[in-house]
């Protein structure tokens, strides 16, 4: 219901933000009780491969590329059941032609290490697979060990995988 992690979890750490729940009105991001699940789109425009000088300049020096890190403190902080992450393909593309590890690898390294009670998986969606979408997606699930962790993530990718072959 948030708009901005740099709100809730930026460097005041107010725990609060815009809800859309509430006329978009200032409110306590901090749950009563653990979350079910934690869905953050973290933003797509340093990862985009349409930004220009994406390859060159790399992801690391625009100005949205802390949200990514945000997203992890969010994570360790409110410590969810489960984790949905979703970005552009680019994400999992190497961060520039000078540096051959992506910002996904990056997110994986600093989350695994931040917070090891997860386990990770990466699901890439093709633009076409559930409608008219043109863009590959990829989403990032985070299964915490309290909520089945390393078996609930592999239901979930032969989930997903089951779904992708079938023909509803």
């Amino acid at each position: 219901h948030f708009l901005d992690m740099r709100e809730i979890f930026g460097p005041n750490e107010s725990m609060r933000g815009q809800c859309a729940l509430h006329d978009f009105g200032y409110c306590s991001a901090r749950p009563s009780e653990r979350l079910h699940i934690l869905v953050a789109g973290i933003s797509c425009r340093p990862n985009s491969t349409a930004r220009t000088g994406r390859f060159k300049l790399g992801t690391t020096s625009h100005p949205d590329a802390d949200l990514a890190n945000l997203t992890i403190d969010g994570i360790v902080q409110l410590e969810p059941y489960v984790v949905l992450v979703e970005n552009v393909f680019g994400f999992a593309m190497p961060e520039s032609k000078f540096d051959g590890q992506s910002p996904l690898q990056r997110f994986l390294i600093r989350i695994r290490e931040a917070h090891p009670k997860y386990h990770w998986v990466t699901i890439v969606m093709h633009g076409n697979t559930f409608g008219i979408m043109r863009r590959r997606r990829l989403y990032i699930v985070g299964i915490h060990i309290d909520a089945g962790g390393m078996a609930a993530s592999e239901n979930v990718a032969r989930f997903v995988q089951a779904q992708m072959h079938s023909n509803i």
